[in-house]
């Protein structure tokens, strides 16, 4: 008799014709509902969101939740069936499974290991499957299996065998490493990479994972991703004495780095680089606190930073923009500024950017949290980024007779709170500050950003 199944509609509190969108929306309720960081006194919430992701996972891939809800079905007509059968016979104990047959699924397996060193494929794929039978649960048995799938092309095998190992236990590294690996053989490269980034989030040394989603985003033509990911193989295959491996990513490094700059590639990595920064800005401008975490998932650590840099930039030039369109209000509200060059306007309007990332890194270290540089640089660009497109909008709005203060102070407003709640986002989700610590840094820096931004302006001033 199959296990019972986890009820994930119930979980996601949705029915089971409900629309991929549906899911999404109850998933994205459920998660900011249940969240660790917004509960963390409450032990309770960390199991449950277990639960909210795991079903998420299932019903938001469509092969997987043809595959459970196929699984679903089988198991409520054997549930009806158990269920008749109570009334003509009496109930049997549940009886253990004898230990001679874990002993013959044992056997099985090692006989697959020697057919396999043998290269006896077929055979191999049927001592494992008998080893699968006696024993569902057999995970090793499972992965041994996918990996000569593989091998011999069977790539919707392997996803097969991935699936069931995921389904008995959603932490097995190489199950999604070998789900990777047929994705990107059936030409899912996206899906690859999020198959190995899995991998790589369960074993942080898992240099085949590193190496081979290298491999994927050069495909995707990510060349900055790629070589990141070749560099942490490289060493990862050194370390572990595999001089073989470490001598072919090292050559992988070096070819991919003498191709890579040409115009071509700069053209290509100029335009991802923008498509990027316009679907992540999609993504949370409309709603960080639901969008944020999720658009900056997506993102190698190179994107964040690139992402990132190109939301200061274009702050910047909106801050130096409005500077020149609001000319009466910035005599007024900063008289310093109006006698600054064009140059000095650009390198004080980005102040505010660096000031960011360097508060965030600092108080990353002070509270020992776990992080990188292109999660500071992600929180400056994104929290930044709404402060001067509304002082631009501002600066559109002005006219050479002047401009009711109202609107001006209704558009200044917006941007600094969209601001202020893109950076207590940034905190909460993104750096995984506790909500207390979030509601305590997000005005101090503020307060000390603004502190750099006007001592700067001070002594370009001076």
């Amino acid at each position: 008799m199959m296990a019972n199944k986890t009820d994930y509609y119930s979980i996601l509190q949705v029915s089971p014709k409900a629309t991929p969108e549906d899911i999404k929306t109850s998933f994205r309720r459920l998660a900011r509902q249940y969240h660790p960081d917004l509960n963390p006194h409450n032990p309770e919430t960390i199991e449950h969101f277990k639960q909210i992701s795991e079903a998420y996972e299932i019903l938001s891939d469509k092969i997987k939740r043809r595959r459970y809800d196929s699984d679903l079905r089988l198991q409520q007509k054997q549930h009806s069936y158990q269920k008749k059968q109570t009334y003509t016979s009496r109930p049997r104990k549940s009886e253990p499974v004898p230990e001679t047959q874990n002993s013959n699924a044992q056997d099985c397996f090692f006989r697959g290991v020697a057919k396999s060193k043998n290269k006896q494929y077929q055979i191999a794929i049927k001592e494992y499957s008998k080893a699968i039978e006696l024993d569902p649960k057999f995970i090793d048995a499972y992965l041994k299996r996918s990996e000569i799938r593989y091998k011999l092309g069977d790539n919707q095998g392997v996803l097969d065998d991935c699936y069931r190992v995921i389904q008995i236990k959603s932490s097995v590294p190489k199950a999604y490493y070998y789900q990777g690996r047929a994705r990107f053989s059936l030409g899912y490269v996206q899906a690859a990479v999020d198959s190995y980034s899995r991998a790589i989030s369960q074993e942080q040394n898992y240099a085949q994972a590193y190496y081979y989603r290298g491999i994927a985003y050069q495909d995707l033509r990510d060349h900055l991703s790629a070589i990141e990911d070749w560099q942490v193989a490289a060493e990862l295959f050194r370390a572990e004495g595999n001089y073989g491996a470490y001598s072919l990513t090292k050559k992988k490094i070096n070819s991919l780095g003498k191709s890579s700059f040409t115009l071509g590639w700069i053209y290509s990595q100029i335009v991802e680089l923008s498509n990027n920064a316009l679907v992540t800005l999609i993504s949370y401008i409309f709603n960080p606190v639901g969008g944020l975490l999720p658009a900056f998932a997506r993102l190698s650590y190179s994107q964040a930073m690139g992402v990132a840099l190109i939301y200061g930039v274009v702050a910047d030039l909106c801050l130096t923009g409005s500077s020149y369109l609001l000319v009466e209000t910035s005599q007024q509200l900063l008289p310093a500024v109006s006698s600054l060059s064009v140059g000095q306007l650009l390198f004080l309007n980005f102040f505010p950017f660096i000031g960011l990332t360097l508060i965030s890194g600092v108080l990353r270290l002070i509270d020992n949290t776990r992080g990188n540089l292109a999660q500071d640089m992600f929180l400056a660009g994104t929290s930044f980024l709404p402060l001067g497109l509304s002082f631009l909008a501002m600066g559109f709005i002005a006219t050479p007779q002047g401009t009711p203060v109202f609107p001006l102070l209704t558009l200044l407003i917006f941007g600094f709170s969209y601001g202020i709640l893109t950076l207590y986002t940034n905190c909460t989700q993104i750096l995984k500050f506790s909500e207390a610590k979030s509601t305590l840094l997000v005005p101090l820096m503020t307060a000390i950003s603004l502190g750099f931004y006007y001592l700067t302006q001070y002594f370009l001033s001076s």
